[in-house]
């Protein structure tokens, strides 16, 4: 793929939002890139290989849903996951809290950062190329 980083950017943002459970083989197939290209170029702009990106975004959103109260219960995010063990799993490794600690907000920061997503009304992207 060529181009500037901000084509590469936008075009993982879009994967990462559009998908409750983005697939690694749409990423490949968009981008027209090797698996370890993709690999590569993934890790310099966002930390993490694309597969756990995608883990990662797929926690959160679930996380998410829970800190407000939202059932995952037979929704497409909600079976993104195999099992119950599996969610708790993804979800405390991404955010430190289980889903127990976000729906009840007992969490001071989980509190402070719902609060504060609350009131942004969109006007801050989550992800690299809205910056």
């Amino acid at each position: 793929m060529q181009g500037a980083p901000f084509e590469f950017t936008a075009m993982v943002d879009r994967w990462l939002v559009e998908n409750n459970d983005p697939d690694i083989d749409t990423l490949i197939a968009e981008s027209g890139l090797s698996v370890r290209q993709l690999e590569r170029i993934t890790k310099r702009y966002y930390g993490m290989p694309p597969k756990k990106l995608a883990r990662k975004y797929r926690a959160l959103r679930a996380a998410s849903r829970i800190a407000h109260g939202d059932s995952l219960d037979d929704t497409e995010l909600g079976l993104a996951f195999y099992d119950q063990s599996h969610l708790t799993r993804e979800i405390k490794q991404f955010t430190g809290l289980t889903p127990g600690e976000l729906r009840t907000g007992k969490s001071k920061l989980t509190q402070a950062t719902m609060a504060g997503r609350s009131t942004l009304d969109g006007k801050v992207s989550p992800l690299i190329s809205g910056s």
